[in-house]
């Protein structure tokens, strides 16, 4: 049944309804999985039970609403909102941050909570959209995604001298990411790094953390373990911040801790500046994109290793794999997270380069937009083979599967080396598609 478009809609109030539908089929709502159903062909023969254990996307509920109102896709449902808003002549209402004070307690009102399963698995991502989203010029996360080339970048840690694998291969909080994202939003982000100078610690940014949160601006850090999260509030008393953290979302409270407890990385909002037009933000991002797809930087003279990225990250990785043996001790172990880790970042990250390169496209010229859609297809599918391990639990078997490292024989590394051979051709084919793109707007 379809609903009515409201004769002057709001824009933020439907994007608001397709967050809270996704939230709703995260928590295992079948009302929400039957909406899925009902209004999104992909989802139609997957029953309830089974479609609130998949690991849906905004994008995928943005898609349910639009069909709900009657219009074939999101784009052409913020197509007509946009229309009818400027028949009325009215612009979106700008936000203000508000500065909560009670009890000693000094905070930034509605910061979202992060959660594994509801933010982006990219926690610097995810932290960033949830703090962006209480300033005047909030991003989404498919968007932070898009424009520093996270949603598009594949990398894997190789040891050197030794054999060794990482979990930051996935992580955003990299200096090449950062700057970009700073260029495409207006949104310079300065970090701040005392590990290994004896003069620092934490503490150090206190006046930093309280000045940022009085100007109603929201700060990145390592809250708990080395997952991005946020700090909304502080108090003076005890130089306690009170802030949000994955590790820490299943509650509904804050985390609240020492300042000098926090994690060996910071990250403050400057002031904002004008962002550069959205269509050259796009077409840096995929640059981006090709640039690190054919990146050839491992640094053979680091003992530890490094990155490898592109076809040679996924081939690295599958070789890993096979050749890892039980009796490797710590690293086995260490492979087996690092690996389900990976793809799981991987198949979120897709799932944002879909989103992002489908609601941009029309940004360039028909050349250019044909090659930009057609990357969205191939990255589609590369994303639908990476939820294998959530729709078969037969690779990459994470907790979500019910299996353990016990269960990680030579027949599924096997398969997951096949599985990653078959999302090397894919990247190949949807980096070919962005290079044209690129060409097209030469």
């Amino acid at each position: 049944m379809t609903t009515p478009l409201a004769p002057a809609p709001n824009m933020e109030q439907i994007k608001k309804q397709a967050k809270e539908l996704l939230r709703a089929l995260r928590s295992q709502s079948l009302d929400a999985a039957q909406r899925f159903r009902g209004s999104h062909p992909e989802f139609k023969e997957i029953p309830s039970e089974r479609l609130i254990s998949l690991p849906m996307q905004l994008s995928d509920s943005q898609f349910v609403v639009a069909r709900e109102y009657g219009f074939s896709s999101w784009p052409k449902l913020k197509e007509e909102v946009d229309r009818r808003a400027a028949l009325l002549g009215k612009t979106p209402s700008i936000k203000k941050p508000v500065i909560h004070r009670e009890n000693g307690r000094v905070y930034i009102d509605g910061v979202r909570n992060l959660k594994w399963r509801h933010h982006s698995e990219n926690t610097f991502c995810g932290a960033l959209e949830s703090a962006l989203a209480v300033t005047e010029h909030p991003y989404s996360t498919a968007d932070l995604m898009g424009f520093s080339g996270l949603a598009f970048r594949t990398r894997w840690f190789q040891g050197n001298e030794t054999i060794d694998c990482c979990p930051s291969s996935p992580v955003g909080e990299f200096p090449d990411e950062i700057d970009a994202i700073s260029r495409a939003t207006g949104w310079p982000i300065s970090q701040g790094y005392p590990l290994g100078d004896k003069a620092k610690s934490m503490e150090y940014y206190w006046s930093e953390v309280v000045a940022s949160i009085e100007d109603g601006r929201p700060v990145l850090a390592y809250v708990m373990m080395k997952d991005v999260g946020i700090i909304h509030g502080y108090r003076e008393e005890d130089k306690s911040i009170i802030g949000w953290s994955y590790d820490h979302g299943q509650t509904e409270d804050p985390v609240e801790l020492p300042v000098d407890k926090l994690g060996e990385w910071i990250a403050f909002l400057d002031n904002h500046e004008n962002a550069p037009p959205t269509a050259d933000a796009f077409i840096a991002s995929l640059r981006i994109a090709v640039d690190n797809y054919w990146r050839d930087s491992y640094d053979t003279t680091r003992k530890q290793g490094d990155y490898r990225h592109g076809e040679r990250a996924l081939m690295s990785w599958g070789s890993d794999l096979t050749q890892s043996q039980e009796n490797q001790g710590d690293y086995y172990s260490k492979l087996f997270f690092v690996s389900w880790w990976n793809l799981s970042s991987m198949h979120d990250a897709r799932g944002s380069a879909v989103e992002y390169l489908n609601s941009h496209a029309d940004l360039l010229p028909e050349a250019g937009r044909e090659a930009v859609l057609k990357a969205a297809e191939l990255y589609a599918e590369e994303q639908k083979l990476a939820s294998r391990t959530y729709t078969n639990g037969d690779v990459f078997l994470a907790p979500w599967t019910g299996k353990g490292i016990t269960d990680w024989t030579p027949e599924v590394k096997m398969r997951e080396r096949d599985l990653l051979a078959e999302c090397a051709k894919l990247e190949s084919l949807a980096i070919a598609e962005l290079e044209e793109a690129i060409a097209a707007t030469v």
